[in-house]
């Protein structure tokens, strides 16, 4: 996630040396929020890695501790919050491949179009 978010405020800062109005309009919009998705994503790890590794360490005490019953109340918020933030980070991580992709085929054809 920290590559893609590096990758993409590189095409960012690439754009703008190109300067913004020899692209096609939106670029900058485009590329803002193409950085955006993919820092998203990135905090969203950040934030998630410590639970993920308690998760990691549970399993390897107990490895059913999931279908004990009742799971404790601390833990069971903090599981919570957890898959909220995995599931914004898969929607941000999702969107910003749809977009690259969307991007790179549009750019593919216009090379094409224009030899």
């Amino acid at each position: 996630t920290f590559l893609t978010a590096l990758f993409a405020a590189d095409k960012y800062t690439r754009d703008q040396a190109r300067g913004w109005e020899k692209l096609p309009p939106g670029r900058q919009r485009y590329d803002l929020i193409l950085v955006g998705l993919y820092v998203t994503a990135l905090v969203m790890t950040i934030i998630n890695a410590p639970f993920e590794d308690r998760l990691f360490y549970t399993h390897r005490r107990v490895p059913s501790y999931w279908s004990l019953a009742p799971l404790s109340g601390g833990f069971a918020g903090d599981l919570d919050r957890y898959l909220a933030f995995n599931f914004v980070r898969q929607i941000a991580l999702g969107l910003a491949w749809a977009m690259a992709s969307g991007h790179i085929s549009l750019v593919t054809e216009a090379a094409a179009v224009s030899q």
